[in-house]
């Protein structure tokens, strides 16, 4: 187990330790040199060759001067770059092994494998052989259990989703509540302000009612002040310019009373006049159907000569009292 870290002259880090424990974590912000140490390790488990694509890669990085040095409790560890960065190293969540790149490394797994009398198909009958067994027992209560596990865990994930959507749903309602508070509020604000300017309005039209009032009383007060004098000023009546007077105002009453009289009578006979018309427009109508009879009569007699004294004949007329007064209107 490697018990310390030391960065003698490392990227950022200069005679940097960093203590290790059976688990440990580096945690930091980005650019803090957490990818640093990781080639540190690289570089101390491993020490590339500079012809090595990992050497090369440190080198481009860190320099021909980067030195490291690691601390174990108990016998040193050593590994290629290879195994590391495909067997124990994950950079960045990447999990897949880089073995087309480096054939030689796949070939000597291979032979390691076959040289210590390993035969991989008896190893995979062995394995299937283990899993049909234990399918029989163990495994299948181990694959019940897993089963019951699942769908516990599918249930609490739709509860979950539920309690999701229904957190989303008040979020969203919440969002729209704030956006009507801020409306209802910048309405309040502009009624607010819509107060302000009526009253100030309003006291401006009180001010200007009262100064209107004061000049109407300034006004009556300097017309009442202007009658005293000029009722000051008025000569004084005699008894008899008095009584003279008073005749005359009792005369004037009764004109008025006849002129009264005279305005009723002439819209009396206004009245009368309006309900007579329509008689007065039918007289009318019919008065101008007898001229039109009496035209066509005349133009009847231009026309046609006289045969009179070819005829022996005696023609009497009889006229009835209606038609001659008609005949009178035509005429």
């Amino acid at each position: 187990m490697i018990k310390k870290i030391h960065l003698v002259s490392f990227g950022k880090f200069r005679n940097y330790q960093i203590p290790c424990a059976p688990v440990t974590v580096i945690e930091g912000a980005n650019e803090s040199g957490k990818t640093t140490i990781f080639d540190a390790l690289l570089e101390g488990l491993c020490k590339p060759k500079g012809s090595t694509e990992a050497g090369k890669l440190l080198k481009a990085r860190y320099g021909e001067t980067r030195s490291v040095t690691l601390e174990f409790d108990g016998d040193p560890l050593q590994l290629s770059s290879v195994d590391f960065l495909n067997l124990f190293a994950v950079r960045a969540g990447d999990l897949s092994v880089e073995v087309s790149k480096d054939t030689e490394w796949l070939t000597r797994v291979k032979s390691q494998l076959f040289s210590g009398g390993i035969d991989p198909l008896a190893v995979a009958e062995e394995l299937t052989r283990q899993c049909v067994s234990k399918a029989k027992g163990t495994l299948h209560a181990e694959l019940r259990e897993l089963a019951d596990s699942v769908y516990a865990l599918e249930a609490r994930l739709q509860e979950l989703q539920q309690k999701r959507e229904v957190a989303l749903r008040e979020e969203r309602e919440s969002a729209h509540s704030e956006e009507e508070l801020e409306r209802v509020r910048s309405e309040l604000e502009n009624l607010r302000k819509e107060e302000e300017k009526l009253s100030r309005s309003f006291d401006q039209q009180k001010l200007h009612r009262a100064q209107k009032e004061l000049y109407q009383i300034q006004e009556a007060l300097v017309s009442e002040k202007k009658l005293k004098q000029e009722l000051e000023e008025t000569p004084s009546y005699t008894e008899e310019e008095l009584k003279t007077l008073q005749t005359l105002e009792g005369k004037l009453k009764d004109l008025e009373g006849q002129f009264q009289t005279l305005r009723a009578l002439d819209e009396e006979a206004r009245r009368e006049l309006q309900k007579l018309e329509p008689e007065i427009e039918q007289v009318a109508s019919q008065s101008r159907k007898l001229q039109q009879i009496r035209d066509f009569g005349v133009s009847l007699k231009t026309r046609l000569p006289d045969r009179s004294s070819l005829i022996d004949r005696k023609v009497s007329y009889t006229y009835r009292p209606v038609f001659l007064i008609l005949a009178g209107v035509v005429l």
